[in-house]
């Protein structure tokens, strides 16, 4: 009964420490593409096909791109807002580049600036992101890989809400493994350590795995970034959690140590 009880929680730890990795992952990757986080990231690629960038190489493929000058149409297109929005000052100008529909409220700018061209070049930026985020895509996130080429999917709305679906999934498969590992344990300290242990070793293996990941792309490593900007609060969430339950796993085991029986005393 002691062997299956050990191979129980041996089998019950590696399932576990699977889905603690599973659960860190999915909740950078659902969390990191939240329109707010994807905007910071996306903003400077969308400056490289903006021509506004100051770096030397676009980040973005020329199939995204498709030599994209946001800064010559916004520049052309600023006089034809200044007349639309003074005339229709509740209203919103709409104009295209190279492809994509871009929406300026008129609220947006101010056009007794000198910097009004500079307004309408920054409003195209975040138009022009919001359609990247928001687009509709005709297939499932599965589908999408062999449908969609290059897969800008992957910063999109449907993203985040399919990584989240999934992370909700895997910590409902976490809890229940915790339950059935806190039932193997013979004492419940030693469930407690157990835990502990392996969320600080998902939460480790899971920021080195990024670590390595982002130095093995390059200089498209700040394209990864747009996924990762919560890394840092998963890993410590999951260091701190993790050493609060190995220390308390650690405390109930030297403070409710077995007390020796009489027998055993006599035995002495």
């Amino acid at each position: 009964m002691g062997f299956l009880r050990v191979l129980a929680i041996v089998l019950l730890s590696i399932l576990l420490f699977v889905s603690l990795i599973a659960s860190n992952t999915l909740f950078v990757l659902g969390t990191s593409l939240k329109y707010d986080n994807v905007k910071a990231g996306l903003y400077p690629l969308v400056q490289d096909l903006s021509g506004t960038s100051t770096g030397a190489n676009n980040i973005l493929p020329s199939a995204v791109t498709q030599n994209v000058n946001i800064t010559q149409y916004a520049q052309s297109a600023t006089d034809q807002a200044k007349a639309f929005c003074q005339a229709n000052p509740g209203y919103v100008y709409n104009y295209s580049s190279g492809g994509y529909s871009i929406s300026i409220p008129c609220s947006s700018v101010n056009f007794s600036s000198s910097n009004s061209a500079q307004q309408i070049i920054n409003q195209s930026l975040d138009s022009i992101v919001s359609a990247f985020y928001y687009k509709q895509y005709n297939c499932s996130f599965t589908q999408c890989f062999s449908t969609v080429n290059p897969p800008t999917f992957l910063v999109s709305e449907m993203s985040q809400q399919y990584f989240m679906g999934k992370f909700y999934l895997a910590v409902i498969v976490t809890l229940l493994l915790i339950a059935l590992l806190f039932w193997a344990a013979q004492r419940k300290a030693n469930a407690s350590i157990i835990i502990g242990t392996l969320l600080i070793a998902s939460g480790i293996f899971v920021s080195q795995v990024i670590k390595t990941v982002a130095n093995m792309l390059g200089q498209f490593g700040s394209l990864l970034s747009i996924f990762l900007a919560t890394a840092n609060i998963t890993f410590w969430f999951s260091l701190i959690l993790g050493t609060v339950l190995l220390l308390t796993g650690i405390g109930f085991r030297i403070w409710h140590k077995p007390k020796e029986t009489n027998k055993e005393k006599q035995k002495k």
